[in-house]
């Protein structure tokens, strides 16, 4: 279930503050907080409760965008309640690179096992 909580600037820009609760009852997660920026509906922040619903990870991540699809640029994942954190960086990102699409079909996918 989906709610939208309220607007907030994150990161210099406006953005939609939606809450995320699994139907099912999450395994690992009671609820997420995305902060979705406005313009290009993709997320900035997100913020992961556990189960007893105490904030758990919040991961921000800058993007960038190539060929007209965005990636991510960077991503930090802080674990506040184990005090670590990862950090990605995406240095080079290259799309449509010529590979024919039979290569996608159910049959050659399967080969690969």
């Amino acid at each position: 279930m989906h709610t939208l909580l309220k607007s907030e600037t994150v990161q210099g820009k406006s953005c939609y503050i939606v809450e995320s609760i699994p139907l099912q009852g999450g395994k690992k997660y009671s609820k997420r907080i995305n902060f979705i920026d406005q313009q290009s509906l993709i997320p900035l922040r997100v913020e992961y409760y556990d189960r007893k619903g105490e904030l758990f990870k919040v991961l921000i991540i800058t993007w960038q965008q190539v060929a007209g699809l965005w990636f991510w640029k960077e991503a930090e994942a802080d674990n506040v309640q184990k005090n670590k954190k990862t950090f990605i960086r995406v240095e080079k990102v290259k799309v449509n690179r010529g590979i024919d699409e039979r290569e996608f079909t159910n049959v050659a996918l399967e080969k690969v096992k």
